[in-house]
């Protein structure tokens, strides 16, 4: 996982501040973080480097995250959806991890999803 570019994308400062730490502890390199799915797009865009995955919230602070998914997904970058819903939302672009996580999942998650691309 050292060295792994992931783009965190998540509303929630201390959510995003608790998963970029957990990541990094890791080894990973972070884009972001930004609270927006036109923020996340803006930073894919002109970005030198893609990222290997990406970890986001469900609901952003400009909507939910479905604009989002349907980009990464034509770009083939694993997502990582975060949850608060209780609902049993599926999404075909990602894998869904619900609230309450620990980061080591999301560490986990981004390890393995680089072991499958």
């Amino acid at each position: 996982m050292i060295g792994h570019l992931v783009l965190i994308a998540i509303s929630d400062q201390f959510q995003s501040d608790y998963v970029g730490s957990g990541l990094v502890a890791a080894g990973a390199r972070i884009v972001g973080p930004t609270a927006s799915a036109g923020g996340a797009l803006d930073l894919l865009l002109s970005a030198s480097e893609q990222p290997q995955a990406v970890v986001m919230s469900e609901q952003l602070d400009d909507g939910d995250c479905s604009c989002l998914l349907q980009v990464l997904h034509r770009r083939r970058t694993p997502c990582l959806v975060l949850s608060r819903s209780t609902s049993v939302r599926q999404f075909v672009e990602a894998c869904v991890l619900r609230e309450p996580f620990a980061s080591f999942q999301v560490v986990d998650w981004v390890a393995g999803s680089s072991n499958k691309s």
